[in-house]
C-alpha cells in the first residue's frame, strides 16, 4: 500500500504486502478508505492461508497538555503540527496527522519558556497523546529595530554585515 498526492508526488510505501504467508500477500481487492481507515483484503496467509482481512489507520493523533504550575494553560501555539493547534481553557492541544509522519512540535507563548522545549517525533505510527509540556515565566525584551547595533565583521576584503537579533 502506498499513498500519493494527486499531482503524482510524495511516493511514500504505507505497508509492504509481501509474498510470505505470515505478512498477507498478495493484495486481493482494490483498499478501500473508511473512517479514517485503509481496509482490504489479501488472497494468502492467515489461518490456514486463506486470506487476511487488514485494516491500517492513515492517520494519527498528537496531542498532550500544557501546564503551568500545576494548573492548565490556555493560549499556547503549538508550532510543527498542522494547522499550529492552540491549547484550550483545559490546556490540552490535539492535532491529526499523517501515519508516519514525523516532525518537531514547538510550544510558544509571549512571556514563557517550556520544558522540553520541543518534542521530536519521527515515524509515528500510532496515537501519540502523552505529548505534555510545562511552562515557567521568563522575561521578555523590547527591541526597537531602530535602536539595534549594526556593523562589520571580518577583514577589509571579506567583510559581512551583522546586526542584533533577539528571539
Amino acid at each position: 500500500l502506498f499513498r500519493l498526492n494527486t499531482d503524482g508526488s510524495d511516493y511514500q510505501v504505507i505497508r509492504s504486502l509481501g509474498t510470505s504467508r505470515s505478512d498477507g500477500g498478495s493484495p486481493y481487492t482494490t483498499p478501500l478508505l473508511r473512517d479514517g481507515f485503509i481496509i482490504g483484503l489479501t488472497s494468502s496467509s492467515g489461518a490456514g492461508g486463506n486470506g487476511t482481512l487488514y485494516s491500517l489507520r492513515k492517520e494519527v493523533a498528537v496531542g498532550g497538555s500544557v501546564s503551568a504550575d500545576g494548573s492548565p494553560l490556555p493560549g499556547v501555539t503549538l508550532f510543527g503540527l498542522p494547522g499550529s493547534p492552540v491549547s484550550g481553557a483545559d490546556g490540552q492541544y490535539s492535532a491529526s496527522v499523517p501515519l508516519r509522519w514525523s516532525g518537531t512540535v514547538t510550544p510558544v507563548l509571549a512571556g514563557r519558556s517550556f520544558t522540553p522545549a520541543s518534542r521530536m517525533l519521527a515515524d509515528v505510527q500510532r496515537d501519540q497523546t502523552g505529548q505534555d509540556f510545562t511552562a515557567s515565566t521568563c522575561a521578555v525584551l523590547s527591541l526597537s529595530p531602530e535602536v539595534l547595533p549594526t556593523g562589520w565583521l571580518g577583514t577589509p576584503s571579506r567583510r559581512r554585515p551583522v546586526g542584533l537579533v533577539a528571539t
